[in-house]
This record gives C-alpha cells, sequence and structure tokens, in this order.
C-alpha cells in the first residue's frame, strides 16, 4: 500500500534533534522532489521541551515529554532517537522495534556497544536501523562503504574523526597557545562540550572507529580493546618539533586486518606535510580507505554539527520513506556485511619510524643515558631537536627522532627510562605515518 504521508516522531530536541526537524522544514522543496510521500513531523519528546525555542517549529508539530508518546503512537513511522548515551536510547530504540517502527540514530557510543544487537532485531522485524550520522557528521562515508565501494576489498583505513581534537591541534599548531588554552577557546566557540572528556581522551573518535571496522571488514571488537590515547599530552613545542620534521600532528584512527585480526588505534600521529590527511584542518574530518582494486578514495567535510548531521539524520529518513513507498523496508544491512564476525585485536608490530619528547632536568649525561637504554633495546637515534628559542635551560626538553623500531621495543626502553631521577615527565612517544 503507498504510503502519502511518512510520521516522524524524535526524542530529543537539542543539536542533532534540532537541526533535522530545521532541514526538513527549510529544504522541504527540494526533499518533495526526490520524494513520493510528505514527510511529516507529527511528535517531538524532550524533557525540557517547555525551555527550548521551538517559535520556528510548524504549528502541526505536537510537544511532549514522555516518550511513550512517541514510541506507541500507531501512526508514526519512523523514530528518531536523538538522545545520546547509553541509557535509556538502548531501552527506547528496542520499544520502537518492538512497536514496528523503523529508527534513526546518530548514538555512536550505543552502536559501537549495541550496534550489532540492535541490527539483527530490525532485521528480524523487517525495519530499518539508519545510522549515517553516528559517524563524521555531513561526509556520508557509511553509504559510501555500503554502497559506493560494496565490491572493494578494504586493505586499510586513516581517519581524522573528531572535529574537536582536530580543531584544538589547528589553534594549538597556529597560534603557539598551550592546550587549556585552546580547549577553552574550543568551548567558547561551541566545538567542546562543557565536559570534554569524550573528545580529548579520543574515546569520542574510538567508537566511530569501531563502527568504521564494521563496515570496512564485517569486524567487531569490544571498545576496552582498541589501543586508545588521548590529546592531553601534547605542548605547543611539539608543533614545533613536528614542523622540523616536515610532519603535522592529529589524532589519527587506522584500522586494518593484520594476519586475520583487526589492527585498530587511536592516538596522536605525525602526519608529514605532503598528506592530505595533513591539510584537514579546524572540526573538519576526514577518511582515506585503501582497497585492493580500487585504491585510495578520500571523504572529506565537516565532522558534527546541527547543519552537517541534520542532513546525514534527514537523509536516512527519506531512504526509509523511499522503502515504506514502496512497501518494504530494510533492504540492505545495517552495517554492510551479511553477518559480522567477533575479532581480537592486534598490536602494531612492524617497524616505525618515532618521535620522542623528552623533558629532563638539565645536567651532564642525560642525553648519553637516554641513548645508551635506546641502545640497550635495539633502537637507534636518527637526531636529536631542541627549539632553539627555549628560554628554560633547567627544565630541557628536547625530541629524538628513532630510526625504524617495533612499538613493543620501544615501549619496553620508555618503561626504563620512565625510572630515570632526572625525568620531569613521562615520555611523548608519536608514531610517524610516512606513506599515508
Amino acid at each position: 500500500m503507498r504510503k502519502e504521508i511518512v510520521n516522524i516522531g524524535f526524542l530529543g530536541f537539542g543539536t542533532v534533534g534540532s537541526g533535522a526537524v530545521r532541514i526538513l522544514q527549510e529544504n522541504n522543496v527540494e526533499i518533495s522532489s526526490r520524494l513520493s510521500p510528505r514527510l511529516k513531523v507529527k511528535t517531538i519528546c524532550s524533557p525540557n521541551i517547555a525551555k527550548r525555542d521551538t517559535s520556528w517549529v510548524r504549528d502541526e508539530v505536537k510537544y511532549t515529554t514522555d516518550p511513550n508518546v512517541v514510541l506507541n503512537d500507531p501512526e508514526i513511522d519512523i523514530v528518531v532517537e536523538a538522545i545520546g548515551g547509553r541509557e535509556p536510547a538502548l531501552s527506547y530504540i528496542n520499544q520502537a522495534f518492538e512497536q514496528n517502527k523503523n529508527v534513526v540514530t546518530a548514538n555512536k557510543l550505543l552502536l559501537a556497544q549495541e550496534g550489532i544487537n540492535l541490527a539483527k532485531l530490525a532485521a528480524s522485524k523487517k525495519l530499518s536501523l539508519a545510522i549515517e550520522a553516528s559517524v563524521a557528521g555531513g561526509i556520508p562515508i557509511l553509504n559510501a562503504i555500503r554502497e559506493g565501494i560494496a565490491a572493494e576489498k578494504i586493505v586499510s583505513l586513516y581517519g581524522i574523526l573528531n572535529g574537536t581534537t582536530n580543531f584544538i591541534l589547528t589553534e594549538m599548531e597556529k597560534s603557539g597557545a598551550a592546550f587549556d588554552i585552546t580547549l577553552a577557546q574550543a568551548q567558547r566557540l561551541g566545538y567542546a562540550e562543557a565536559d570534554p572528556t569524550l573528545d580529548i581522551e579520543g574515546l569520542d573518535a574510538r567508537d566511530k572507529l569501531a563502527i568504521l571496522s564494521m563496515f570496512c571488514f564485517g569486524r567487531y571488537t569490544s571498545l576496552e580493546e582498541i589501543p586508545t590515547q588521548g590529546i592531553t599530552q601534547l605542548t605547543p613545542i611539539d608543533f614545533v618539533y613536528a614542523n622540523q620534521a616536515r610532519c603535522t600532528i592529529k589524532l589519527l584512527c587506522m584500522a586494518k586486518i593484520v594476519d586475520n585480526d583487526l589492527l585498530l588505534s587511536v592516538a596522536p600521529t605525525m602526519v608529514p606535510h605532503n598528506s592530505l590527511l595533513a591539510k584537514v584542518n579546524g572540526s573538519f574530518n576526514a577518511i582515506m580507505i585503501t582497497g585492493a582494486s580500487g585504491g585510495q578514495t578520500f571523504y572529506y567535510g565537516r565532522g558534527a554539527g546541527s547543519g552537517p548531521t541534520g542532513i546525514a539524520v534527514v537523509s536516512d529518513i527519506i531512504r526509509i520513506a523511499r522503502e515504506l513507498t514502496n512497501g518494504h523496508t530494510s533492504l540492505s544491512s545495517t552495517f554492510s556485511f551479511q553477518n559480522l564476525e567477533k575479532s581480537n585485536v592486534t598490536e602494531l608490530s612492524q617497524p616505525y619510524s618515532f618521535s620522542v619528547r623528552f623533558t629532563v632536568n638539565n645536567h651532564l649525561g642525560v642525553v648519553a643515558k637516554l641513548a645508551s637504554i635506546l641502545s640497550e633495546n635495539n633502537i637507534n637515534i636518527h637526531s636529536i631537536s631542541q627549539d632553539k628559542l627555549l628560554t628554560d635551560k633547567t627544565n630541557l626538553s628536547f625530541v629524538t627522532m628513532l630510526e625504524p623500531t617495533t612499538p613493543q621495543q620501544l615501549h619496553k626502553a620508555l618503561e626504563e627510562i620512565k625510572k630515570l631521577d632526572f625525568l620531569i615527565q613521562t615520555p611523548l612517544a608519536m608514531r610517524i605515518e610516512e606513506n599515508i
């Protein structure tokens, strides 16, 4: 039976929810020219809806603080979960499926943790779980992997997946300001939350990487197994040293299959200036995928915000509405693969060049002692750099560029170095990705 109207209910009316509603209204003419049924926002649910500015929303929309009004309404075809977090979002999505409703969500944490179970439930009921907005905001990366390069055997993925951290790193490099000052600036501009932990500790990027690994390789793992390092240790001097090596610093996400295991990593990484990823600045995101047959493809755009994320949400709504018009939904698997396989996470084991920043009490024999420990662990120093403008000669900061070594060898050497009494700060080691 052909549907004339597709009714939509929103759970949550924050950045994502309000952005999607605004796009549905403002882009109505364009949407109508691409879609037969009319999209109608029937109900918006938010616990603090009375405090929200809804003056711009169409008069036909109803408001409620009770999620059950949306979830139990037999006329609502699509539920947009725009709450975030694990609970009550998980319970609401399960209830929506039980009530035979399709779901659109941008909830990357929930999808990284429970996406497989939710996808199975949706498939069992012949419903759609649409998740394009969960990764990289306005970049249609999930659809590109699912449809655009569906025939490709993906070899590797590298990505800048968090706009907040990329903005902070860009500003630190550009202005020379300290991390705390730049974080405060990001908060004032709305790029960072009042509690920025998920962003600056790499956890948001980790969740998105977990979702992408499902799309690229059909593999999943527990989030706790993914090696994750944030950006809080970085200082302006690190960008000076990186620039001397013709590199910049990015919070880089990496995914590969190595010996049938998943190799996943989120960490501050030195990226050569001639790489496309080095040119991704501000709050933008980018993903670089290499395939065995088609080679490299590159995806770039805004990774967050009401506009980019709202576009992704509404695009998912349009796809589901098209399917409903044809009398069925769930035409393709949520995570691209028919079945997902549990995978172990392996460690980086191939030799890499590394940059290691040391901050020490300045006295004779410091460099000789560090070099000795590195040598005992079969690690050679390529060069040593020190900023000529440094005024503090007591707390000496310098960087050693190491010849290729395995992360395991470097870790062993650094554990010994951490015991030295002249060390002021924990050494900061960064991998140099020379071939991206």
